[in-house]
């Protein structure tokens, strides 16, 4: 039998496929049953930790009769430049901010997250001081996705909070690919419940 990768093992744990010679090979190599079980335990930590980071609804408190802003922040350079328009608008409608930050996860086996969950929270936590201190209203949230639902889990956020508007920078550090704005700013706008202000 060719060597098996932790990739088909990820597949089985994640039940995307139904493969019978693994399963009689999983049956057949105690060393191979070592490395499912390695890929199902991390797999296992990696939900835990997804689940732990998605708040919920009933802890948030907001003002519904104000505009609510989401920036989706990542601690890039351009993401300066996008705080300060945030800040701006919220400023000229009244309105508050939500500062989310995406928690990069990769895959059981493909190495350690970017960062730790207390890295992430002190970033957000320096944005929302900053739009305190300047009297606008703002909270923070950390959520934390897989590399390509980074955007999925920005539009997930940006409904759950009652978002009137997103705003992104073209490309952030997570974005590696994409012509006029990073794949993440492209596929949020295709799938944002709301209007998204892309700042350069």
């Amino acid at each position: 039998m060719a060597e098996i990768d932790d990739n088909r093992l990820l597949n089985l744990a994640l039940g995307l496929t139904d493969d019978p010679e693994l399963r009689d090979a999983l049956r057949a190599s105690r060393e191979l049953r070592a490395r499912f079980e390695r890929v199902a335990a991390e797999l296992s930590s990696l939900n835990r930790e997804l689940q732990g980071t998605r708040p919920a609804a009933d802890r948030r408190q907001l003002d519904q009769s104000r505009w609510r802003i989401m920036l989706a922040f990542d601690g890039s350079q351009c993401d300066q430049r996008a705080a300060a328009t945030s800040a701006s608008l919220a400023a000229a409608c009244d309105g508050e901010i939500v500062v989310l930050h995406v928690r990069v996860l990769e895959r059981p086996g493909q190495g350690p997250s970017v960062e730790t969950s207390t890295e992430a929270t002190q970033l957000v936590s320096g944005v929302v001081e900053r739009l305190l201190g300047e009297g606008i209203k703002a909270w923070g949230e950390v959520h934390a996705a897989l590399r390509n639902e980074i955007a999925n889990e920005i539009c997930r956020a940006a409904g759950d909070c009652g978002a009137d508007l997103i705003v992104m920078c073209s490309r952030g550090r997570s974005d590696l690919t994409g012509l006029v704005a990073g794949s993440i700013t492209h596929a949020t706008l295709r799938r944002a419940p709301c209007p998204v202000v892309v700042v350069r």
